[in-house]
């Protein structure tokens, strides 16, 4: 979405690019400069568009490095829309609603490339790192759609779905699965447990994940 006049006042504007091509993108602010070390999202994950991979900063937390490169490719062949045409921020979230998903993730840069993907689609977001704490979040609250990864310690994907299935409180709950396991059986296996899509690896990008929750939420 093109930046407003007012935006641009209000905001930082970081430069890239090339000397004889520069490109200013808006941000809502300059927090730090680190030097960190990019580390791959697995394979998984690999096909997330404008992702280069996941880094640890100084503070413990983990980020999402961005692809730049990528970005000024895609920036290379945009056109800007039309002022009156341009959507608000409230259009680009108004789809998710404010809704809560739970994701239920074992490995930390799968569980936080989740957490951001969904929360930029404009959801809430509730991350634990396996069935059993997703099971003790659920007796806790609701929420309106699960996503899970299928290998996990403790309680797997599959025995949540199952457990969740039998939840007289949860029962209707839309599940995602979200696995490298892409076996038909593996397949057959979470879908028998009572999930409602199933995605893998070889089909997985940001799109393919949000355009299969809006479907199941409505």
């Amino acid at each position: 979405m093109p930046a407003s006049e007012e935006t641009l006042e209000r905001c930082p504007l970081i430069l890239v690019g090339t000397e004889e091509r520069p490109v200013g993108l808006v941000v809502d602010e300059v927090v730090d400069e680190q030097d960190v070390v990019i580390k791959p999202l697995g394979p998984l994950l690999a096909r997330v568009p404008l992702v280069a991979g996941g880094a640890i900063l100084a503070s413990g937390e983990v980020t999402i490095v961005l692809d730049l490169a990528a970005i000024l490719a895609g920036l290379a062949g945009l056109k800007a829309l039309p002022r009156e045409a341009a959507p608000s921020a409230g259009e680009v979230n108004a789809p998710a609603r404010s809704r809560t998903i739970l994701v239920a993730e074992d490995v930390l840069t799968t569980r936080e490339l989740m957490r951001s993907i969904l929360e930029a689609a404009g959801y809430v977001v509730e991350a634990v790192v396996d069935g059993a704490e997703a099971l003790a979040r659920l007796s806790q609250r609701s929420f309106d759609a699960l996503v899970t990864d299928a290998e996990m310690p403790r309680v797997d994907g599959f025995e949540l779905t199952a457990q969740v299935r039998r939840s007289s409180a949860h029962h209707a709950l839309p599940i995602i699965v979200v696995t490298a396991l892409a076996r038909d059986e593996d397949r057959r296996r979470g879908l028998e447990a009572g999930a409602n899509a199933y995605i893998t690896k070889g089909s997985f990008d940001q799109t393919n994940l949000l355009e299969t929750l809006r479907r199941l939420l409505g």
